[in-house]
């Protein structure tokens, strides 16, 4: 201590250089560190809200919009919430392509050989729609000979627990094929809470994310029967019945 106070009277200036030597490296540190975990904080806000905007997208059709947002997010940061950006990225590419008129046969699981449980339907998807569904209004219709979605909006009032609602037909071929699709496109990502059933006497799956999504799917004369609900309130588990109902009504 004497050392320094004698060094100050006699050289000051030397002190001050010595001690800018000492302190400047760390604190010049500290001031990195708290920037760079600020800018890492700031991009993890930046990629959670493109996440959720790319979710938002899916859920009303917008396909093209959500499969960007998607590809926006695994370029600045391959490893953000990997789980929850393969949910909403699930579908994505083969939806946009039977948009684009390329057929949804290229990559599908191949028709088993075994023989199918129901007659094949072999008409327009559109007519599987239910003309009208109470307590709902369609907010976009997504028509395809392959593949076919509407998404309707609930009025919060006949189903309260409901925000949206998406209803999709895709050809398979069989009964079979239709199980296998399920197996393949939907159990990875409504593994949450799974539930076996039976819909019209054929095996159905249930299950949800773990967020806000809750999905019934199950075969219909070769069709996959995809019902998709997002829960306004509460747990995407509570939405099980409002499913098994409504699957009651589709053809």
């Amino acid at each position: 201590m004497s050392f320094i106070v004698n060094s100050w009277r006699k050289n000051p200036l030397l002190v001050i250089l010595i001690a800018i030597l000492i302190i400047g490296p760390a604190l010049g540190y500290g001031v990195y560190a708290a920037v760079h975990a600020r800018t890492a904080q700031t991009e993890q806000v930046r990629l959670a809200g493109l996440l959720r905007q790319a979710r938002e997208a899916k859920l009303r059709g917008d396909i093209g919009r959500a499969l960007q947002l998607i590809t926006r997010i695994e370029k600045a940061d391959p490893t953000f919430q990997p789980v929850a950006v393969a949910q909403v990225a699930a579908g994505l590419t083969q939806a946009k392509g039977e948009a684009a008129g390329i057929s949804a046969g290229q990559g599908a699981t191949p028709a088993p050989s075994s023989p199918t449980k129901s007659p094949i339907y072999s008409g327009e998807l559109t007519g599987l729609f239910p003309k009208s569904l109470d307590g709902f209004a369609m907010i976009n219709d997504s028509p395809g000979s392959l593949s076919a979605s509407r998404l309707y909006k609930s009025d919060g009032q006949v189903h309260p627990k409901v925000a949206l609602l998406t209803i999709q037909f895709t050809r398979v071929g069989s009964d079979d094929g239709v199980a296998a699709y399920i197996t393949k496109n939907i159990k990875g990502y409504y593994g949450v809470g799974s539930k076996t059933l039976e819909v019209k006497g054929l095996p159905a799956y249930f299950g949800n994310d773990g967020g806000g999504l809750a999905m019934l799917a199950y075969p219909s004369s070769g069709i996959a029967v995809e019902l998709e609900m997002s829960v306004a309130s509460g747990s995407p588990a509570d939405l099980y019945d409002e499913l098994v109902a409504l699957s009651k009504i589709i053809p």
